[in-house]
Order: structure tokens, then sequence, then C-alpha cells
């Protein structure tokens, strides 16, 4: 599924490859309990690093860094910055949403 810090795999063809891993992980887990058993530390592992997974935010909590960031979206004439990619292709939020799925699937389905 990959390492969701490395900031090469952060494009759409990786997250949607990521979101159809993490699926299947699903469907295992429901239809295969007794043989994925021995994956399942992995599988939530992977499953509770990819639901945190946003590239587009910050955890930073400096107010400077903050001041830095918005004079670098604004050139002289005060217009954004052209480089910066459109939010509305950001697909990041299929990957939570399918890691979110897996562990209630592993929630679900075992009772202990």
């Amino acid at each position: 599924v990959g390492d969701p810090d490395d900031e090469a795999t952060h494009t759409e063809q990786h997250n949607e490859l990521r979101e159809t891993c993490l699926q299947g992980f699903e469907s295992f887990v429901l239809r295969c309990s007794r043989e994925i058993q021995p994956h399942l530390e992995s599988i939530t592992t992977a499953s509770l690093a990819f639901m945190k997974f946003d590239p587009n935010y910050n955890y930073g909590d400096d107010e400077e860094d903050e001041m830095e960031e918005e004079e670098e979206w604004e050139d002289e004439d005060g217009y954004e910055d052209e480089d910066v990619e459109d939010e509305d292709d950001d697909t990041s939020w299929k990957v939570r949403r399918a890691a979110v799925k897996v562990l209630n699937a592993i929630l679900t389905s075992r009772p202990e």
C-alpha cells in the first residue's frame, strides 16, 4: 500500500491503487476471516496510517509558517499562484474512507 509520508506517491494513481488495495483488505476481512487472521496486525497498522493520510494538511503549529504560506500564495497583484494544484482533484479522501471501512470490517467481524 506504500508509505503515506512519501511525497512522491501523493498522486491520483497512487491514491486509486491504495483505495483498491484497502477495498480488497476489507473484502478479505469480511469473507475470509480465518485465512486473514495472520495478517490482521499489518492490515490494521496500514489502515490506521492511511486513515490519517491527508497530504494537503500542514500539521505545523507555528504562526510564522502560516504567514510565509500566505505570502507564497499571492504574487504582487494579489492573485493565487498558478502552480498550485486544484483542490477538487484531490482523491486522498477516498483512501481515508477505504481505510476506515477496513477498520470497521475488522471490528464488526471480530466481536472479541
